[in-house]
């Protein structure tokens, strides 16, 4: 796989506890961002920020010189599950989300519309069912009884179905993670048994850790010429060329130049031989599975070498 193991970051830096809003948003980015660059965009392969939202941290993460400058992947569990959504319903179908409290619904309808780059009331609505919210805070999904947590969720899911033609329902909060079952329930209560089976619930971390095994396989096979060609030019203009310099970076160049085609023959060896695999694992899957195994297919294709991506809670 692409991506071998990932590390948490967030638990023992400062900021808010629980993300209820956009100004939350807005501040943990603020804490969080000195302590990435410090400690964490050198050393980690690609990030996942673990917030449902469109939190300020994706894009000012995306504008740091590393990843700039190595092409590194950054996503957010919001922008991973609604492209999976879209991916994996079908064209007469809409996706929706569940969430925690209320002022979401105007908040990440607002995101939707942003993401795809729409208006309200224009092909969005086509494609996107709206957000349904439980009422609860991240914190309090876990805190509260699970009784009441559970008769929550299942009544915002169904008010989300009801409004017909849902083929996706994403899990929009990070601590909804493992809440599938509940969603589930609710679908299949609303919806009847073959009905409700057939929706597809999408953990937005699980889609998230996905796009970026995909994200970096890809990026691994791309030559940085830059950064072999920069210090020949540097050594031209300030006129310290000499023929041993020419010789070692035409050996870096030729030698950077082998392995990268090397690496893509593999890719496109080991691309023939997964896609079946995968599209095999799609058609055997029950309809509870195929969400997972659909997100998780882009990631079957072997790494060059042993990943690690930072996600960010």
């Amino acid at each position: 796989m692409g991506l071998m193991w990932t590390k948490g970051f967030g638990g023992k830096h400062a900021g808010p506890k629980s993300i209820n809003n956009e100004d939350d948003a807005a501040e943990s980015a603020i804490h969080c961002l000195p302590a990435l660059q410090k400690d964490y965009l050198s050393k980690y392969d690609g990030f996942l920020v673990a917030c449902y939202s469109q939190h300020p941290l994706v894009p000012k993460l995306k504008d740091e010189k590393e990843i700039t400058t190595s092409g590194k992947p950054v996503t957010g569990i919001f922008e991973a599950s609604v492209a999976t959504s879209l991916q994996i319903i079908h064209p007469s179908e809409k996706f929706g989300i569940v969430s925690t409290g209320k002022v979401w619904e105007v908040v990440l309808t607002e995101a939707v519309e942003t993401y795809l780059g729409t208006s309200r009331g224009g092909d969005v609505s086509k494609r996107f069912a709206g957000v349904e919210t439980t009422g609860l805070n991240a914190t309090e999904l876990h805190d509260m009884p699970q009784d009441e947590v559970r008769k929550r969720m299942k009544e915002a899911t169904k008010r989300l179905v009801g409004k017909g033609d849902v083929g996706a329902i994403c899990l929009g909060c990070a601590g909804m993670a493992g809440m599938d079952e509940m969603v589930r329930e609710a679908c299949i209560e609303e919806l009847g048994e073959d009905k409700g089976k057939r929706v597809r619930i999408v953990d937005g971390v699980t889609a998230g850790v996905a796009w970026l095994e995909g994200a970096y396989c890809e990026c691994t096979n791309y030559i940085n010429f830059d950064l072999i060609l920069t210090p020949m030019l540097k050594a031209f203009k300030s006129r310290r060329f000499c023929i041993p310099l020419v010789v070692i970076i035409t050996l870096i160049t030729l030698t950077a130049i082998g392995l990268g085609i090397w690496r893509i023959v593999l890719f496109t060896h080991a691309v023939r031989r997964q896609i079946h695999h995968s599209v095999t694992l799609l058609r055997a899957a029950s309809p509870e599975h195929s969400a997972s195994l659909h997100t998780t297919a882009t990631g079957t294709f072997v790494a060059p070498r042993r990943a690690k991506a930072a996600v960010l809670i």
